[in-house]
């Protein structure tokens, strides 16, 4: 499943120290799922390079994060992964619900929605979307158009 999205955008690319580039181009996005049907909360600095946020549906959660790539067409990255639960993370440290499958349909229509978002808007361009396999691998090898 394609979880990880690039594309170049027209957001700011300013930082400073404790508040990378990103935050105007996070709420964006925050906002953008928020009136698809996502409760989506306050995007908020993850380890001091990026922005994080939840979105929510129903009984599903899931983190979404936005970074400053800035090399070229991969000018912006944005991923998304389910939350994993303390009793959940506690269960998967002893061995117990290690196989839990994040290729959920939910992930797939959140990967959806955001797609639909960058596509709704002419400040983003040259999107394209990714495995995290392929993200981690050669970018320029297997990517597409939508997740």
């Amino acid at each position: 499943m394609r979880t990880h999205v690039t594309f170049q955008a027209d957001f700011s690319k300013d930082a400073t120290p404790g508040e990378p580039a990103g935050r105007d181009l996070a709420q964006n996005l925050a906002a953008q799922l928020g009136s698809t049907g996502y409760v989506a909360s306050t995007p908020v600095v993850h380890e001091g390079y990026a922005y994080t946020f939840t979105c929510q549906r129903a009984k599903h959660s899931f983190a979404v994060f936005v970074a400053l790539v800035d090399d070229g067409v991969l000018e912006w990255l944005v991923y998304a992964e389910p939350t994993v639960g303390m009793i959940s993370r506690g269960l998967q440290k002893v061995g117990i619900n290690r196989s839990r499958n994040a290729e959920t349909p939910q992930l797939q229509e959140l990967c959806t929605a955001i797609n639909k978002s960058l596509q709704s808007s002419p400040r983003f361009r040259s999107v394209r979307w990714y495995t995290a396999a392929a993200w981690d691998g050669d970018t320029e090898a297997d990517w597409a158009r939508t997740p």
